[in-house]
């Protein structure tokens, strides 16, 4: 049985954190430690706005990622069966190390989920204790992406989904009333689950929403770097047969997840891309205005 997330308590603990205020202001116009929270958390209506906008935003790429699942759950039956007997079976006995957070939240957050919610946590003390702004707000930003992919994944879209999950063996098991055989199982709509279920829960993989989103988040703050990607996939490969999903399920979350890491970071985008600089010439002073498109 798929183990209980402490994702939404941990997020807000690790968004909360704060003591005393920060010493010496800066004299420029840089954010200050307490600041950069005071704009997390009043930024967080825009963030679900845009998550909300974002298929009619970027209505080209959400028709092509709807096509894209479509041609999957039309295919999952094999390709699922293939997933199972040979990518699964491969990486048997590969599982991460406890994390760090194991003993402080009764091993709910021993394997994957933990390393990842550790990692977040790191970055983002890391930034507050040295003032390292960059640091501080990825680990705000990879905060919020996990707290709605949580939302967006595990309490809405799998609601209404209400897809069935796959056999453990689709090439010799039999359906028990909570697995099938059936790709095309879908509609047993259900009040959100605060907890991971096996029943009617398939679509989209939480796991692959919440690990794209924050690798998209570390990936756009760090200049469109593909370690994070490299990192995601190693933690989603740990105890893979855990995960209990059709393919579509998993390529659907990474596809959400993409969509609010993007969503998270694009102030933090359109922040790098427009450069507004002072100067004086001979000619007379004013101020540069660039874009990079």
């Amino acid at each position: 049985m798929p183990s209980r997330h402490p994702v939404l308590p941990l997020c807000l603990a690790l968004g909360a954190v704060a003591s005393a205020p920060a010493r010496g202001a800066a004299d420029d116009d840089t954010p200050t430690r307490f600041e950069r929270i005071g704009q997390a958390f009043r930024s967080v209506p825009d963030d679900l706005g845009g998550i909300a906008r974002y298929p009619v935003d970027h209505w080209r790429e959400t028709r092509n990622g709807l096509l894209l699942v479509g041609a999957l759950v039309a295919a999952d039956k094999p390709l699922t069966r293939y997933w199972q007997d040979h990518i699964e079976t491969s990486l048997d006995g590969f599982q991460l190390p406890r994390s760090p957070l194991h003993s402080i939240t009764n091993g709910h957050a021993a394997g994957e989920d933990g390393w990842l919610l550790a990692g977040v946590g790191a970055t983002y003390l890391y930034g507050f204790a040295l003032d390292d702004g960059k640091a501080q707000e990825t680990g705000i930003r990879a905060t919020k992406a996990v707290t709605y992919s949580y939302v967006v994944s595990q309490l809405l879209l799998k609601s209404l989904t209400g897809r069935r999950r796959p056999l453990d063996s689709l090439s010799d098991g039999q359906p028990d009333g909570i697995r099938t055989r059936n790709p095309y199982d879908f509609g047993h709509v259900h009040a959100p689950q605060w907890n991971s279920d096996a029943r009617d829960s398939s679509m989209p993989s939480f796991h692959f929403t919440m690990f794209f989103s924050v690798a998209t988040v570390y990936s756009r703050m760090n200049d469109d770097a593909w370690w994070p990607y490299g990192l995601a996939a190693v933690g989603l490969a740990s105890n893979v047969r855990g995960h209990h999903h059709w393919v579509s399920d998993m390529v659907a979350g990474a596809l959400v997840g993409t969509a609010i890491g993007r969503v998270v970071t694009q102030s933090a985008v359109d922040d790098e891309r427009l450069a507004i600089t002072p100067f004086v010439e001979p000619g007379g002073t004013g101020i540069r205005v660039s874009y990079r498109f």
